[in-house]
């Protein structure tokens, strides 16, 4: 996601991507700026792992993750920190 599509949807509030294989650590870091979201799916994304997931975590609306079963653990670790920082 570049600079220029972030500030087109910086209200997006709902983000599916479901089985998009090209999503890593660098697309959770340019999501991680969409501050309105609220519901993300990745469930099928397989290029990402915690350092992704702690930037997704920050985000101040988010309410629902869907991830993949390997990627659950890493959430669990992140849950507290979420809840702590909001």
């Amino acid at each position: 996601m570049t600079g220029c599509l972030l500030s087109a949807v910086s209200t997006l509030t709902h983000l599916d991507l479901t089985l998009c294989t090209n999503v890593n650590n660098t697309g959770l870091m340019s999501i991680s700026k969409l501050s309105q979201l609220q519901h993300l799916k990745l469930l099928g994304c397989k290029g990402f792992d915690d350092v992704g997931l702690r930037r997704i975590a920050a985000l101040p609306k988010l309410s629902t993750l869907s991830l993949p079963k390997k990627n659950i653990l890493d959430a669990i670790k992140f849950r507290d920190d979420v809840k702590v920082s909001r």
